[in-house]
């Protein structure tokens, strides 16, 4: 089977707006062994040799975020293919559990490291079938978890042991959404201004999936 056969057969012809981990893992082998198409940022040469995006996609000076942030149709895509290219987990979200967590770590927290975190795009999460502050390590979820910034504010906190790992953007604004309702502390905080979001689905057992 060839490549662009091999390729059409995982991201499906015709185009799609979606690519999970295991596609991005399989799409990322393949470029590898491909000459197809090589540019200096690799989230953007995977995009093109997958299908997932065209060559007529990448804006000068050849940035993955800015051709996310110019083709709104590519922006979740480009995200969880970096996210993956980088090495960053996408993981199922306890909202109960993730509630219970940040209202704990209002005591841990200062007011200024919570407004870092929601201005950033930053919400601390607890990934389903674990405990809040379980080995006292809370899990913070970004769309962007590379971006300098993200990683910085992250870094800066001190009273826990943090890790990042990857959440579309309308999973991580519905959560600070549901966290500034529930928690006295958080209701003042600010956030970046917010596209127009698909509604996120939870299913049965109260968990943040993928948006509908």
């Amino acid at each position: 089977m060839g490549m662009s056969n091999t390729i059409s057969r995982l991201t499906g012809r015709g185009g799609t707006a979606s690519v999970t981990v295991a596609h991005a893992r399989e799409i990322a082998r393949l470029v590898g062994q491909s000459r197809e198409t090589t540019l200096p940022d690799r989230v953007l040469t995977a995009a093109i040799n997958s299908g997932l995006a065209q060559p007529g996609h990448v804006p000068k000076g050849g940035s993955w975020r800015r051709a996310a942030a110019e083709n709104p149709d590519l922006h979740d895509v480009l995200h969880r293919l970096a996210a993956d290219t980088y090495g960053y987990r996408k993981i199922m979200i306890c909202e109960m559990s993730t509630v219970v967590q940040a209202d704990l770590l209002t005591v841990r927290l200062s007011s200024d490291e919570w407004e870092r975190l929601f201005s950033t795009g930053i919400v601390p999460v607890v990934e389903h079938g674990r405990t809040p502050l379980q080995d006292g390590r809370v899990t913070f979820a970004s769309h962007d978890p590379g971006n300098p910034d993200v990683r910085t504010a992250v870094e800066q906190i001190r009273s826990v042991k943090p890790r990042l790992v990857y959440a579309d953007l309308d999973i991580v604004h519905a959560l600070q959404g549901v966290m500034m309702k529930s928690i006295p502390m958080l209701g003042g905080l600010s956030t970046p201004h917010r596209p127009a979001l698909k509604k996120v689905r939870l299913d049965a057992d109260n968990r943040f999936g993928r948006a509908a």
